[in-house]
């Protein structure tokens, strides 16, 4: 289970193909989502699920939400292209 003070309320979206989580920055919760597919390209061959790759590369994961969050309120979407 992921134990990131960092990070909260990650949940699979069964009728798409994201994970959805929050991020605390600067003293906020963002709301981020990252697609099933970007999610494959960080497990690689492993064969890991989705939030099993979200789990192990969590740190890669912030890292690119943080440069990409947008100001405001909605979610900011990481896809695959963030991630090659």
């Amino acid at each position: 289970m992921l134990n990131d003070p960092d990070v909260r309320n990650v949940e699979e979206i069964t009728t798409g193909d994201f994970v959805s989580f929050q991020l605390f920055d600067a003293d906020l919760w963002r709301q981020f989502r990252i697609s099933r597919t970007a999610l494959t390209v960080l497990a690689g061959s492993d064969g890991t699920t989705p939030l099993e790759s979200f789990e192990k590369n969590i740190d890669r994961i912030k890292g690119v939400a943080f440069a990409e969050h947008k100001v405001g309120n909605g979610y900011t979407v990481l896809t695959s292209d963030h991630f090659e």
